[in-house]
């Protein structure tokens, strides 16, 4: 009789049991979002401006929590950037004297890897407020541009340079959990870093050359992450 008692004792506590210890704590997610230049980095004028228009990016992020609340995290992410080629045009155009030139838009990237620490705090049994600040390093390359007459004629060309440099994060949003192994995550981020580029190759009516810049780099990203609870 003592036996049947502990047995289903055993039998009606362990579905508990099984639940708490199953109750994944992290996720590993592939994201997508729209990434918007700030700043210098969007700015048509002035000699630090970057010329970047509307781009993309995609992610693929890691968090997990150690504690009820709060965690680790880090994010491998690549960000693409067109350069502004109505606006760079135009600007070739009146420094020339009014020609009509063509220009051929470059594109700005960034590929990034960033660590550091997450909070997430529940709303109800699916929703919980995520927040996130990271910090890591960044390789950048610089867009190369052409600036050609309308007949073809090759006038000047700016090769791509590469730079890296330290870059920080900040990122709120929202968790859903869809599942016991899925979840699908949205928000927004901050991302700065400033590059610094050198030996970057030119070409003009005055011959072969090298040039150095240093660019600001301001990217806000709105995304959603598709995840799988660990």
């Amino acid at each position: 009789m003592k036996l049947k008692s502990i047995m289903a004792l055993v039998i009606t506590t362990s579905p508990c049991i099984i639940q708490a210890q199953d109750e994944p704590k992290g996720h590993l997610g592939l994201g997508f979002g729209v990434a918007s230049p700030l700043g210098e980095f969007r700015s048509t004028e002035g000699e630090r401006a970057g010329y970047a228009s509307d781009g993309a990016a995609i992610q693929l992020e890691f968090g997990y929590l150690l504690s009820e609340r709060f965690g680790v995290a880090a994010i491998v992410r690549g960000t693409g950037n067109a350069t502004n080629d109505k606006a760079l045009k135009s600007d070739f155009n009146n420094s020339l004297g009014g020609l009509d030139l063509k220009v051929e838009p470059g594109l700005w990237v960034t590929g990034s890897l960033l660590v550091g620490g997450m909070g997430a705090f529940p709303l109800n049994e699916k929703w919980s407020f995520t927040t996130r600040l990271l910090v890591g390093f960044a390789g950048v390359s610089s867009p190369t541009l052409k600036v050609s007459t309308r007949d073809g004629n090759l006038l000047a060309k700016q090769e791509e340079g590469l730079a890296s440099a330290p870059t920080c994060m900040l990122a709120l949003g929202f968790k859903v959990n869809l599942s016991e192994r899925f979840c699908l995550l949205a928000g927004v981020d901050y991302q700065g870093l400033n590059a610094d580029f050198s030996s970057v190759k030119i070409d003009g009516p005055l011959g072969p050359g090298t040039a150095s810049f240093k660019q600001a780099i301001s990217i806000a990203s709105l995304g959603v992450t598709a995840g799988y609870r660990l």
